[in-house]
């Protein structure tokens, strides 16, 4: 079977990049990167609705899924299934 990668990007905006990597590194880090976004022009620019939300941004930049919450290992391993495998 095909190897595929799942790179899970974190979005920072309204919360400062060191209290956010000492509260994941306590809490568990599920993201591959940070971005640091405090003007909110990215997630404004992604059509992002609040926070906390995932955006599933297949190879192309296309968005092809939605979620609106915090990310959990249970939404991780959904989305996983349904896109990658």
């Amino acid at each position: 079977s095909a190897h595929h990668k799942m790179n899970i990007v974190g979005v920072l905006y309204n919360d400062k990049l060191a209290t956010a990597s000492t509260w994941l590194s306590q809490h568990g880090n599920p993201y591959t990167h940070l971005v640091n976004d405090p003007s909110g022009k990215l997630i404004i620019n992604l059509g992002a609705y609040g926070t906390p939300e995932t955006l599933f941004v297949d190879a192309k930049g296309v968005i092809q899924k939605r979620f609106i919450g915090p990310v959990t290992p249970a939404w991780i391993n959904q989305t996983y299934e349904e896109f990658i495998l």
